[in-house]
């Protein structure tokens, strides 16, 4: 057909399942992989080893801190994970970004339920949630800010650009800002 790109925008077990049968045609397509099936553990299972040739310059976005970059490696918010996991989650894998969008989470929502005072409502729990201003998550990549307002609603509308190489996501481009929906 003469189609040089692939989108694979499914959970990671469709998203492997698409690679590896590209790789078996032997198609080489540019591949945009969404956010969901990123995660580098997710990428390592699709590449087969480093066999699977279709994974090699796959593009996606982050905006989590990746939990095998070793750069992140003396982090002070990712030696804080591996402490929490090794605490409370034992036997889980740490180096499953999912693992580290879950402590994201819980950070902001800690945030927000103290902000919502000593006797939180639920309105005053609506009422935080709609202006969140928050670049300080320790869990997200460095200038990614999680905001809010009453008419706009989506968290995050920051993120990094990404390309899988030799067995690990290189970011390239910069942080880029999108509006959702």
């Amino acid at each position: 057909s003469g189609a040089n790109t692939l989108a694979l925008f499914a959970t990671p077990k469709f998203a492997i399942q698409g690679y590896v049968f590209a790789n078996r045609l032997g198609w080489r397509p540019l591949v945009f992989n969404n956010a969901v099936s990123s995660a580098s553990n997710i990428m390592t299972l699709a590449s087969e080893g480093n066999t699977n040739k279709a994974v090699e310059n796959s593009v996606s976005i982050a905006f989590l801190k990746d939990p095998t970059d070793p750069k992140w490696r003396t982090d002070a918010a990712m030696r804080l994970y591996r402490s929490v996991l090794a605490k409370y989650a034992r036997g889980a894998n740490a180096k499953d970004v999912y693992h580290v969008y879950g402590m994201a989470v819980a950070h902001e929502t800690a945030r927000v339920l103290k902000a919502t005072g000593k006797n939180p409502t639920r309105a005053a729990l609506v009422a935080q949630l709609r202006k969140l201003n928050d670049a300080s998550n320790p869990f997200l990549l460095p200038g990614i800010a999680i905001k809010t307002s009453g008419t706009e609603r989506f968290p995050i509308e920051q993120a990094l650009l990404q390309r899988w190489s030799k067995g690990s996501w290189q970011s390239f481009g910069g942080l880029w800002g999108y509006r959702a929906g």
